[in-house]
């Protein structure tokens, strides 16, 4: 959706949120910060890209705490060439790519992990050292994938689509998360976050935690099925 988000409770209906800030500086306003933060705080996933986010964030405690990150550069030259890192959970095996694509970058950020549960997973291929295009936080209650650029920066479909693949899949909660998220709701609240869950899960998934978040889908369903028609 477009336009200012001023409330947590708008977010929390989502499993997940991708937040796309463009190359405004200042496109998260401190409650919009505390927004976030909230929502992670209850167990969210966030896909956040943009140029210049930090160039305004990275002295504010979302960026330090929640994001875990700092700067490094914040105007890193959009001809340096980004790529995925071995091993890595979301970027292995993605192909080198630059920030000319549809949307051409001018000034993407340079970042570092800057947290105990902060890594790096994509890095500029730059002589001048250590420079991380995008950083993931895992919690153990939330996830964040970060790119300091816009992903429609990225040149080629195929790399674009890729990249945003392989963060989709790493920020997908597990069954036993998405039942632990779902039952923090008020019972008559859980049809929303039911539905996004039952999309989510394998067609052969069949081990203990999936076989119980099936249960409390179909119950939640049952429950809007008796507030909708009481």
């Amino acid at each position: 959706r477009q336009g200012a988000i001023e409330d947590a409770d708008e977010l929390s209906p989502y499993l997940g949120v991708i937040w796309f800030t463009g190359d405004r500086a200042g496109a998260l306003t401190s409650v919009q910060q505390n927004v976030l933060t909230a929502y992670l705080s209850g167990g969210g996933r966030l896909f956040l890209t943009g140029q210049n986010i930090a160039r305004t964030l990275g002295g504010t405690p979302f960026f330090k705490e929640v994001l875990q990150a700092s700067l490094v550069d914040d105007s890193m030259a959009s001809r340096y060439v980004v790529s995925g890192m071995a091993g890595d959970p979301i970027s292995a095996g993605i192909a080198a790519f630059g920030l000319n694509g549809p949307v051409p970058q001018a000034s993407p950020d340079a970042l570092a992990p800057a947290g105990p549960k902060a890594a790096a997973f994509l890095q500029y291929n730059s002589i001048l050292g250590k420079r991380y295009a995008g950083i993931r936080v895992d919690t153990g209650t939330y996830r964040v994938a970060y790119l300091g650029f816009g992903l429609e920066g990225v040149n080629g479909d195929a790399v674009r689509g890729a990249l945003a693949q392989g963060i989709l899949r790493w920020l997908k909660p597990s069954a036993a998360a998405l039942k632990a998220r779902i039952e923090a709701v008020p019972a008559n609240e859980r049809a929303s976050l039911a539905a996004q869950a039952g999309r989510t899960l394998g067609v052969d998934s069949d081990d203990p935690d999936t076989r119980a978040l099936r249960s409390l889908i179909d119950a939640s369903r049952e429950v809007r099925r008796t507030v909708n028609f009481r």
